[in-house]
């Protein structure tokens, strides 16, 4: 039970988002279940996403909780300046 694997993406812009994979414990499944959290949290540390995804887990769905580009305080990424990733850049 909440075992998991970290998933990565990379956008076509060059951003890397980061999230969590749960599969169901009894049975597979074809569907997941997109979990995202508001503006300014994350996916690993909101108790009450990471419930809500346990309690799928346990009922036999796979979850995905998932950062965005507005996860935690980041306003805008180091490189390429200005490559804003605020959560006003959602599309």
């Amino acid at each position: 039970e909440n075992a998991g694997y970290l998933a990565e993406i990379q956008c076509e812009d060059g951003i890397r988002l980061n999230g969590f994979l749960q599969l169901p414990t009894s049975q597979t499944t074809d569907s997941v279940w997109l979990i995202v959290h508001g503006v300014a949290g994350n996916f690993y540390s909101s108790s009450l996403l990471g419930t809500f995804a346990n309690v799928l887990q346990k009922c036999g769905h796979a979850t995905l909780r998932v950062n965005t580009r507005g996860h935690d305080q980041i306003a805008f990424a180091v490189g390429s300046w200005p490559t804003l990733i605020g959560s006003t850049y959602e599309t």
